[in-house]
């Protein structure tokens, strides 16, 4: 098992397992040189993800519906399908 947090040389001897780990499994890792988080090894999916997540909130009209839909969702306990418009993703991470 490849520790969560590794240094930059330990990450330069295990690239070729860290990416297949994070291709298979949404693993993602730390690399720190001298004690220092450097970089982030997560893989596309979840990458893009994270910058449709960033442009969303980032949208002011957007964020204003998701908040809407957020606190309307907490007052009646909507199904996903009528909060995000389509029914949940069957994928497992």
């Amino acid at each position: 098992m490849i520790p969560a947090t590794l240094t930059a040389t330990e990450a330069r001897k295990l690239l070729f397992h860290l990416l297949a780990n994070v291709e298979r499994s949404n693993h993602h890792y730390t690399v720190t040189k001298d004690g220092v988080p450097i970089a982030k090894v997560i893989s596309v999916e979840e990458w893009d993800g994270l910058l449709a997540t960033l442009e969303i909130l980032a949208n002011p009209r957007h964020r204003r519906q998701l908040d809407r839909r957020v606190a309307s969702a907490r007052r009646s306990l909507l199904s996903h399908e009528a909060l995000f418009g389509h029914p949940p993703s069957t994928r497992r991470s």
